[in-house]
């Protein structure tokens, strides 16, 4: 699928996964960009927060994160900037994904 940009690639990926699957939840990294709230709440998908950024170190919450992610319930959408994550600027290590 060719879009105009990440914005629109983001909504038309959300109404297809809201059509094709079963789902109301859409899991996002906190903080996320803003828009993000937008887009997925208008394809009628419920908010759900998982960590990602730790304002005392200024890096990732690595242990929040996988505590996050290991307890989420399977099969789950799931949003995540592979690089230049915004708004916080932390990206994994190559290590760390």
């Amino acid at each position: 699928m060719q879009t105009v940009s990440g914005t629109g690639g983001l909504k038309l990926g959300f109404m297809l996964l809201k059509k094709f699957f079963n789902r109301q939840r859409a899991y996002v990294p906190n903080p996320t960009w803003s828009l993000h709230h937008n887009i997925i709440k208008s394809c009628d998908f419920e908010l759900t927060y998982f960590r990602w950024y730790n304002p005392a170190t200024k890096r990732i919450d690595m242990p929040g994160l996988l505590e996050d992610l290991s307890n989420m319930e399977d099969e789950q959408i799931l949003l995540l900037q592979t690089s230049c994550h915004n708004p916080s600027g932390c990206d994994p290590t190559k290590e760390e994904w």
